[in-house]
């Protein structure tokens, strides 16, 4: 999915994490974050504190990538990965 498609709905873009935790015998993810950009009825603000939590298998199958890469020295990856309906919770 095009990123200039998705984000004509509200949505929080997390722009950096502090910490990001994974558990690969559960699933169950977090993370810590400093700053995200939240966009709501075309107005925007920003969460400066906050964190996020899931379990991948419960998500795996409605994760979409989007079609924008970033390009490092020895990967490619999606320019953003868009959850929907996770938790969220900041300041």
């Amino acid at each position: 999915v095009s990123l200039n498609e998705y984000i004509k709905d509200d949505y929080i873009e997390i722009m950096e994490f502090s910490s990001f935790i994974m558990d690969t015998n559960t699933g169950d993810f977090g993370g810590e974050f400093r700053l995200a950009k939240v966009v709501e009825n075309g107005k925007e603000s920003f969460i400066t504190g906050g964190a996020i939590s899931e379990n991948i298998f419960d998500i795996q199958n409605e994760m979409l990538f989007s079609k924008e890469t970033l390009v490092y020295k020895s990967s490619i990856c999606p320019k953003a990965i868009i959850l929907d309906n996770i938790t969220v919770s900041g300041k």
